[in-house]
């Protein structure tokens, strides 16, 4: 067995250990962390807005 063979063996076994993580990982758990992230990018989206407003110098902004 040359190292080619040996990576191609260590690929498979991580292939399986994700694979596995990814089929214990349960329903709310996943859908907890698809909620966290849009709301981390909703939360981004409003701060690049709010830098944007306040670079266009409006008189609100200012205040």
């Amino acid at each position: 067995m040359d190292w080619k063979d040996e990576v191609k063996i260590q690929n498979e076994q991580a292939d399986r250990l994700e694979l596995n993580g990814i089929e214990q990982l349960s329903l709310p758990n996943f859908l907890l962390s698809q909620h966290s992230f849009l709301l981390l990018i909703r939360r981004k989206h409003i701060t690049l807005l709010l830098d944007q407003f306040i670079e266009a110098g409006s008189p609100e902004a200012r205040k």
